[in-house]
């Protein structure tokens, strides 16, 4: 096993203990082994709006997208962490981009889809699509 998925489960632990700053650590070094960790990116991204860590969540699900842009989990991350940060429109764009991608999920957290399509009305214009292109944007320069 790699020392980036040790360091990964290691992480996990940490984050079902409840032990959040403890986890950030860990997935953090699980990163620095291994940049394209998509279960450590998400994983960060999760312990860190646990934190209430808004911020640094988006950034790190934002980095997550950089390595693989079709991830509805993280654009659902993203998405709550713009809230949280009063940027509704960035919200609305975020949880528009994991809706069009949750097919992508095979069956997973089916509920909270269904739930949020059932919610709220997403904008499907030009704006929306350029916000969402800025977000992968930003990561890539």
């Amino acid at each position: 096993m790699a020392d980036a998925d040790k360091l990964f489960e290691e992480a996990t632990i940490h984050a079902m203990a409840g032990e959040h700053e403890e986890a950030v650590e860990a997935y953090r070094k699980a990163l620095e082994e291994e940049e394209d960790h998509i279960d450590a990116w998400i994983g960060l991204a999760g312990a860190l709006y646990t934190l209430k860590k808004h911020e640094e969540a988006r950034d790190a699900a934002r980095n997550l997208l950089a390595h693989r842009p079709k991830f509805p989990d993280a654009w659902f991350l993203i998405g709550q962490a713009e809230v949280e940060l009063k940027n509704y429109d960035e919200a609305t764009m975020a949880f528009g981009m994991a809706l069009e991608q949750k097919d992508d999920l095979k069956g997973r957290f089916k509920e909270y889809w269904e739930g949020l399509e059932a919610s709220h009305a997403f904008r499907e214009d030009d704006e929306a699509k350029a916000l969402a292109a800025k977000h992968i944007g930003e990561k890539k320069d």
